[in-house]
């Protein structure tokens, strides 16, 4: 499998299987979070995932039927999965999701603005997110494109 067609897949599987999470805890350390969780029979491809990728994590929750990819180095999300996704978006209410996910990570790194102003943009966005969100509407310039991968 080609790089494209593994990226084309990946966006595909993204559409079903994947989140995007912000998260603001108490501290107000802003981080990011993209996920895959599967049932712990279909780890196998969670850790091709990560082969490909060449980053993230594998999580095994322990005592549970399930595992998860999880990609949270800022610099990794930033040089490979928005390259990736920016490349072969996803088709999906959740190319939204991933647009908010995306947007927040420019705020954050926004040198223009304060703080408190990153804090308050982001926590906006991370609430018009996944199922906070109550506008569908995609921009026109995206085509839903489906690959045979």
């Amino acid at each position: 499998m080609s790089d494209d067609e593994f990226a084309q897949w990946l966006s595909g599987f993204t559409d079903a299987e994947g989140n995007f999470y912000i998260l603001i805890p108490k501290n107000n350390v802003i981080s990011f979070r993209f996920k895959i969780k599967l049932h712990l029979d279909d780890k196998d491809a969670l850790v091709f995932i990560q082969s490909r990728l060449q980053c993230g994590n594998i999580i095994t929750a322990k005592g549970k039927s399930y595992a998860s990819f999880e990609l949270t180095r800022i610099a990794d999300i930033q040089t490979i999965l928005i390259p990736l996704f920016d490349k072969f978006p996803l088709i999906g209410t959740k190319y939204l999701d991933y647009l908010a996910f995306k947007k927040a990570i420019d705020i954050k790194f926004d040198q223009s603005l304060s703080k408190s102003e990153k804090l308050e943009l982001i926590t906006a966005v991370k609430n018009s997110m996944n199922n906070k969100r109550d506008d569908f509407t995609k921009p026109s310039h995206i085509l839903s494109k489906i690959t045979p991968n």
